[in-house]
């Protein structure tokens, strides 16, 4: 959900990293995205579970452009709008 900007909003994510099959945790980290976005705040949800990445030997800056795994590119593009000034 996307809110209008204003001086108190923030662009955040939060990243979720376990995948296990039980993982409890998620809770949480959707309660969170679901607290910030009810405060005007731009969450992005970056659960790892949807992101399946394969064994990475290298940093997302060392792939030439338009080469880094179609997930690694997703979860850059997510990071980056949650660092962004503007709201994604």
């Amino acid at each position: 959900m996307v809110h209008p900007a204003n001086s108190s909003s923030l662009n955040t994510a939060v990243i979720y990293g376990s995948v296990r099959r039980d993982r409890q945790g998620i809770r949480a980290a959707r309660f969170l995205v679901n607290k910030l976005e009810a405060r005007g705040h731009n969450v992005a949800l970056v659960d790892a579970k949807e992101f399946p990445l394969p064994i990475l030997d290298l940093r997302y800056s060392e792939y030439d452009e338009g080469t880094a795994p179609e997930p690694m590119q997703k979860i850059h593009e997510m990071l980056d709008a949650a660092g962004s000034q503007e709201p994604a």
